[in-house]
């Protein structure tokens, strides 16, 4: 590769992000002589941020919230993965194009994995209806789940989710204000639970609340919350006092800019380094 020399994340807000803690110190570990930025980006900037990239000393950028939508409308094109996702999160420059991909799908997957849960023909609830709960649709119809609920407090943006059903992909949508033991049979029967949502957030306006009440968790059920600060969110706290295998959402975060940094660079990312980085950072 021809080396440039930056690397961004662009979103809003940006301070409270690990990406530049874990991608520098993956940059410094390869000696590879670039920096990562955070971009604090307004909607009206985007357009003119993403064209910066342009340049030759960009490698491209990480895109967060809320623009993971938009920013399709402002890459040259985009792969596979990010056609079914219908977001980008990581953007590739090369010779003034740029590319657009997906690479939280990659960093979902990943994080079951490394719990060793296998997805295939399981049940999924999924609580979010946003750019990070398409990846999970994705990630989940990809790996081989059965059926899904998608519960979100706005039904309306839920539906969207059913064009993601197919005759081996089952989709549901439940509003929120339903999710109750109410529901019964969805929760009992549900092998995983995927909160995609910003409930439980440290510093959020819900940062203490849990997107179920702790009697719809089981001890047969394997509970990701993407959430990684706080290290035990609510959701998993009581997760873990039910008895159920729980997933914090750090892992997906590293995993997820690990595949950004081989895009970029065309080398293998220091998983170790940029976990240890991250870890470090939040002071786990």
């Amino acid at each position: 590769m021809s080396l440039n020399d930056i690397a961004v994340l662009i979103g809003n807000p940006v301070a409270h992000s690990l990406s530049p803690v874990f991608q520098q110190a993956a940059f410094d570990h390869m000696n590879i002589n670039a920096r990562y930025e955070a971009w604090e980006t307004y909607a009206d900037e985007l357009k003119q941020k993403i064209d910066l990239l342009r340049s030759s000393e960009y490698l491209g950028a990480n895109i967060t919230i809320p623009y993971k939508l938009d920013s399709i409308n402002f890459v040259d094109s985009i792969d596979d993965i990010a056609e079914q996702v219908g977001a980008i999160n990581t953007i590739i420059s090369r010779n003034g194009i740029l590319a657009g991909t997906n690479t939280d799908v990659e960093g979902i997957q990943n994080s079951f994995k490394l719990a060793n849960v296998n997805l295939k023909n399981k049940n999924v609830i999924l609580f979010g209806a946003g750019g990070a709960a398409r990846a999970v649709m994705v990630a989940m119809k990809n790996a081989g789940v059965k059926a899904i609920t998608v519960i979100n407090r706005t039904e309306k943006k839920a539906k969207d989710f059913e064009l993601f059903s197919d005759s081996n992909f089952k989709v549901s949508i439940l509003s929120a204000h339903l999710a109750t033991s109410q529901s019964g049979k969805i929760f009992t029967n549900a092998d995983i639970i995927i909160n995609a949502t910003s409930l439980g957030m440290s510093k959020g306006e819900s940062e203490l609340l849990s997107p179920i009440p702790q009697e719809l968790l089981y001890s047969s059920q394997v509970v990701f919350d993407l959430v990684y600060t706080p290290e035990q969110t609510p959701l998993l706290q009581m997760a873990e006092s039910a008895g159920a295998q729980c997933i914090g959402g750090l892992a997906m975060l590293v995993f997820q800019g690990a595949a950004s940094f081989r895009l970029w660079t065309d080398k293998n990312p220091p998983l170790e380094v940029m976990f240890r980085a991250a870890k470090k950072e939040l002071d786990y």
